[in-house]
């Protein structure tokens, strides 16, 4: 854009970043949110957020796996769309689920926990050691990686990522997240899950990314000040 204003005028235009950096997503405590959620603390928790029909279905279809690598894996399934909640119920026959409305999810007795509200995902995120963003694995266009990066996990998506573009080569420049196509999601988790040093680097780099991305709301307000003078 700026490239196409210096087209147009003749003026020092300056870049201020995007405002949507700024907002902070609400802190949760860590240990109290997982107990809360019915989890125990040395759980190691896989959050697929905003998922959408057959994503559900590639971790399902690799949980064998997942678990042979750790044991104390749990998932927390969020479909994007609340309606689908039965259908991702259905995925999940084959293992002990709960759903976030039941209110007693104990992670002692099952693996997932499916969330059938709104306004829970990034409580999910904040307890979770490992962060799937959905809606990427097939051609959705994504949803926003940044949330996750916030609250300092390790991410992976999907090669469809029209809609965040933008956040996505961020994160990538930072090396903190990775991209995985529908039949390699096991072999881009399996070292995330095998290597702790790494899976947590990836996570200081998102949230030290989002933290230098936040300078663009002083640039706007620094901006708006220089005319107002």
């Amino acid at each position: 854009d700026a490239q196409r204003f210096k087209q147009l005028f003749d003026v020092e235009i300056q870049v201020a970043g995007n405002l949507k950096y700024a907002l902070s997503p609400q802190e949760y405590h860590f240990e109290e949110t997982r107990r809360k959620w019915g989890f125990q603390l040395d759980d190691f928790i896989v959050c697929f957020g905003s998922s959408r029909p057959k994503e559900e279905a590639l971790i399902l279809d690799i949980m064998p796996q997942l678990l042979e690598i750790k044991p104390n894996l749990k998932l927390i399934l969020a479909p994007r769309h609340p309606n689908r909640v039965a259908e991702v119920q259905k995925l999940c026959a084959d293992y002990q689920s709960k759903l976030m409305s039941d209110n007693d999810f104990d992670s002692r007795q099952a693996q997932i926990l499916i969330i059938d509200g709104l306004g829970y995902l990034n409580q999910a995120y904040s307890i979770c050691d490992l962060a799937l963003v959905g809606g990427s694995f097939y051609d959705f266009g994504g949803h926003n990686p940044m949330e996750p990066a916030y609250y300092g996990k390790a991410i992976i998506m999907g090669p469809y990522h029209s809609s965040c573009a933008e956040s996505v080569e961020q994160l990538l420049a930072a090396e903190a997240i990775q991209i995985s196509d529908a039949n390699n999601i096991l072999d881009t988790m399996r070292p995330l899950l095998e290597i702790d040093d790494r899976r947590l680097q990836m996570g200081q780099n998102a949230r030290e990314l989002l933290v230098s991305l936040r300078v663009s709301l002083d640039n706007h307000l620094n901006g708006v000040l220089e005319w107002i003078k």
